[in-house]
């Protein structure tokens, strides 16, 4: 079996093993001395490359949210809550569906923090009657004219039930493609990819390499690599993203 070698600090190395063990990927860790100021920087050198090997290792953490119950369900207490600045939003799971009220500067905060087109695989920690409910944003509604929030669905999550996400897909590697030197262009097919999971194991978004890529090349749901804890529902012969003439 093939190994990649990490050469990682000593005392950071029963951590990483932990977190190998956890995702079943095939790793050797060689230890080596490290001046103190300089630990930080190579563990943190370490675990990029060691991500980059696998995209499904790109998870977020978990941000948590504080809510209020919300009694009343009409459009004139929704304009209120609104004038209030904050957003109206409904938690739904386990075949129940809970009204809450969530503070729109507490949302926005975390919003600037989730990278461009991750919001389908946030996961949210929700404080909902002194419990913390574990969810996922299932719907955002909008202003048409001013964009702002107006109201938001939740997912509850239940970490051993599989849930089904959308999960963005970035590329890289456009620097060394052959077709963008040639003058083409990258055209994505599919923003996203479907997929069916743990809560746990939820990507915060995959990655697709067209650094080999000509013209009229293309790259396909197939060529990214999935973890065998992920079920693709997406079709798996379906074109992602392809380099096109102009």
């Amino acid at each position: 079996m093939k190994y990649y070698v990490l050469r990682v600090l000593f005392l950071q190395t029963q951590s990483l093993q932990k977190l190998v063990k956890e995702i079943h990927f095939p790793l050797k860790l060689e230890s080596i001395g490290v001046s103190p100021s300089g630990k930080a920087a190579v563990f943190g050198i370490a675990m990029r490359r060691f991500e980059s090997f696998h995209p499904n290792l790109k998870k977020r953490g978990i941000m948590e949210l504080l809510t209020s119950k919300r009694e009343q369900n009409g459009k004139n207490d929704n304009k209120r809550l609104r004038r209030q600045r904050q957003i109206p939003a409904v938690v739904y799971g386990q075949g129940e569906a809970q009204s809450i009220s969530i503070a729109l500067n507490d949302f926005e905060a975390f919003l600037r923090k989730i990278p461009k087109g991750e919001l389908s695989t946030a996961r949210f920690s929700l404080a909902v009657d002194k419990e913390k409910v574990e969810v996922l944003v299932k719907d955002v509604q909008y202003a048409k004219t001013s964009y702002d929030i107006l109201h938001l669905d939740f997912l509850k999550l239940d970490k051993k039930q599989l849930v089904t996400v959308n999960v963005p897909v970035r590329f890289t590697g456009q620097m060394a493609c052959p077709g963008l030197k040639l003058g083409g262009v990258l055209r994505p097919v599919m923003r996203t990819v479907k997929i069916r999971c743990l809560p746990d194991q939820i990507p915060s978004h995959f990655e697709i390499d067209v650094s080999q890529l000509s013209l009229k090349q293309s790259k396909r749901v197939k060529d990214i690599q999935f973890s065998k804890d992920i079920r693709v529902v997406s079709k798996m012969d379906e074109v992602v993203g392809l380099i096109g003439k102009r």
